[in-house]
């Protein structure tokens, strides 16, 4: 088909939109995808060999799991310091959540009766708070 065509036949180039004039810049809907090639502005990496992409997956894995032992560690410190009844078995995350909000919530409410103001969190909203809602 080339040589139908001739030796000077190129193909066609989509046409660019010139870039954005400082105006234009100050709205960010007026930066198109079209302006950025269609990828948002973000720039392809060169490919990386097996060996760099395995390094790579395990630095991310030891940063995680750095992660998760640090965000447990913190749970376990909140765990000490949050009055409960059941000592024979460890807290979940969520309840040891809940009886935090729920302990500083009593403990604001003492305070602020210490003080003589009214109590941000009374014990009807609280109640509120645990029941679902009935759709009668």
């Amino acid at each position: 088909m080339r040589s139908e065509l001739g030796a000077e036949w190129r193909p066609r180039r989509a046409a660019r939109r010139p870039p954005p004039t400082d105006a234009e810049l100050t709205d960010s809907s007026s930066v198109s995808e079209e302006w950025c090639g269609g990828r948002r502005g973000r720039r392809r990496r060169p490919a990386l060999n097996a060996r760099e992409r395995n390094i790579r997956r395990l630095e991310s894995n030891e940063r995680e799991r750095m992660r998760m032992h640090s965000l447990n560690d913190a749970f376990q410190s909140l765990r000490e310091v949050i009055p409960h009844v059941k000592k024979e078995r460890r807290l979940s995350k969520i309840e040891t959540l809940t009886l935090a909000k729920n302990y500083i919530m009593a403990l604001t409410n003492v305070i602020c009766d210490m003080r003589g103001e009214s109590c941000p969190y009374s014990q009807n909203a609280e109640a509120q708070e645990e029941k679902p809602i009935n759709e009668d």
